[in-house]
């Protein structure tokens, strides 16, 4: 059984392949926030499809993206509508896609920080070892670049880089829990 972040993609590309017009309710995801290649193809394809063929609805979509893509498995774009549980929460799936993708950003960056901070530590071993001549750059400069990098990233995820936070479509507060228990 694949995991609820994908489960939750699936949920996206089902609710937009059934209702093609609730693309609305999910303006901060990208195809990036996909986890899984396939994933993030059928999104790019929707979107792109959806942006030339604005009047295509549900099955007419699906076989247009089908065309567009042809390293998705057809079987598979078929079968996603009724991954779905209710396309109506939309914007709670979308929601959970985008929190996945950001635990997966701070974890690249977690792991950034962790080879910065070993990195320093072997520094000052071998400077305290081998003595002053041969000291190099001041290890601490990488360190303030990491996090710069990550406050920066999570600032553009989480509020869109305005100072203003994205718009929560008003389904994803409540039902939140029972979408998450309905993949």
């Amino acid at each position: 059984m694949p995991n609820l972040a994908v489960r939750a993609e699936q949920a996206v590309l089902g609710a937009l392949l059934t209702d093609p017009t609730l693309v609305d309710q999910v303006p901060y995801l990208a195809g990036s926030d996909f986890s899984d290649a396939t994933h993030k193809w059928i999104f790019d394809a929707i979107a792109e499809t959806r942006a030339a063929h604005p009047e295509a609805t549900d099955q007419r979509l699906m076989v247009l993206v089908a065309a567009s893509t042809p390293e998705i498995d057809v079987a598979y774009l078929t079968s996603l509508p009724d991954r779905c549980p209710v396309p109506a929460h939309l914007a709670a799936y979308g929601r959970m896609v985008a929190e996945a993708a950001m635990i997966r950003e701070l974890d690249v960056h977690a792991h950034r920080i962790a080879r910065g901070a070993a990195d320093l530590i072997r520094r000052r071993a071998s400077v305290a070892t081998s003595g002053p001549r041969s000291r190099g750059a001041a290890p601490m400069e990488a360190v303030p670049g990491v996090v710069t990098d990550v406050t920066a990233s999570t600032r553009l995820r989480v509020i869109g880089g305005s100072a203003q936070p994205r718009e929560i479509h008003s389904c994803v507060l409540p039902c939140s829990a029972r979408c998450w228990s309905a993949l």
